[in-house]
């Protein structure tokens, strides 16, 4: 059976949506979102998120301004994992205090 390039495309996408997806509801397990009766745990609420922040990266006619899109993805996560950690220090340093 001949797979085409379409499909290998859409399964790409999607398996980074769930890599994504997967990441960032481990660095916020907490997060969730409550509409009415609906709630979106944090796996579904970030597939959501990254799908509405990439799709519009789709639609450009030019793909060479990807390559700034990114390095500021490189830039991003490690602004997020050092806030993370510090976080965490600060947090840590709280708690020595306290006892």
């Amino acid at each position: 059976m001949l797979i085409g390039p379409n499909t290998l495309l859409q399964a790409c996408c999607i398996e980074y949506l769930i890599l994504e997806s997967d990441n960032l509801s481990k660095l916020f397990p907490n997060a969730h979102l409550t509409i009415g009766s609906l709630t979106l745990d944090s796996h579904v609420l970030f597939a959501i998120l990254t799908a509405l922040i990439v799709m519009p990266t789709t639609w450009l006619r030019d793909l060479s301004c990807l390559s700034f899109v990114s390095g500021t993805n490189s830039l991003v996560a490690s602004i997020v994992y050092l806030t993370k950690y510090i976080c965490l220090f600060l947090s840590f340093l709280y708690q020595v205090k306290l006892a």
